[in-house]
């Protein structure tokens, strides 16, 4: 929010507590303006505007709201649906989730919602979970999961409070731990893709090994099955007058 902003914002504020706002002299307005513009940063004039209709809609005491207040009410019609999710339709998709992750866990993670997958932590911890009695995810695991739901609330409703400023210094350290091992996964998969190119034996064959080279790093990365990499091999192999079975196969 700018100085100007604010400036328009303080006059519908004025117009809805006159009281408070009538005897204010040019340097008490002037202080208003930069309190409000330098704490809502990040927020326009429009979106304070809405939050301040919500905070009008609620008010039984008549005392004009402060930017904290504001801000929440804001916040409060920004939400995303998914924190509209009761805890026990958190656990249903949690426990679903779970059932699919002996062997598909990275897939089943990523289906939850963002507030499913942080108070989750990483795939790893349904796989861990898949393996268990369920009788234990039932109680044990279910009761360990509601209340991370619930601190993962209270810090995304913090985090969506802070300036931009802040949260991008901050990006480093409030980074979800599942994004951060999803980012290192790449990483070496990239890293391994670029050794089997760079250990490709250079030869007569130099073309087919640097195209198998090539298919690995692809499926490394996900951009081809394996499937595909086989057919892609047969051909460059297949005789002359093959052609054609090959093509049919596919």
């Amino acid at each position: 929010m700018t100085a100007q902003e604010a400036s328009g914002f303080l006059a519908k504020l004025a117009l809805a507590y006159p009281a408070q706002y009538a005897r204010l002299g040019a340097a008490e307005l002037k202080g208003q303006i930069e309190l409000w513009s330098g704490t809502m940063e990040g927020y326009s004039l429009e979106q304070a505007v809405i939050g301040l209709r919500v905070f009008l809609r609620g008010d039984t005491k008549g005392f004009p709201p402060v930017p904290g207040q504001v801000i929440d009410c804001i916040e409060r019609v920004q939400r995303p649906a998914e924190e509209g999710y009761t805890n026990t339709e958190c656990i249903a998709l949690i426990r679903r989730a779970i059932g699919d992750s002996l062997y598909h866990a990275e897939e089943a993670f990523e289906r939850l919602p963002e507030l499913c997958r942080r108070a989750v932590g990483t795939p790893r911890n349904l796989t861990e979970w898949a393996q268990l009695d369920s009788r234990e995810v039932e109680t044990v695991v279910s009761s360990q999961i509601i209340r991370a739901l619930e601190a993962t609330r209270v810090r995304m409703r913090e985090d969506a409070k802070l300036p931009p400023s802040v949260r991008e210094a901050l990006r480093g350290a409030s980074e979800p731990l599942y994004a951060v091992e999803k980012r290192e996964r790449e990483r070496a998969q990239l890293e391994r893709a670029k050794q089997l190119r760079l250990d490709a034996p250079q030869s007569d064959d130099a073309p087919h090994s640097l195209a198998e080279a090539m298919s690995a790093e692809k499926i490394a990365a996900g951009e081809k099955s394996l499937a595909e990499a086989l057919l892609a091999r047969l051909r460059m192999q297949e005789p002359e007058g093959w052609g054609v079975s090959l093509q049919s196969a596919t």
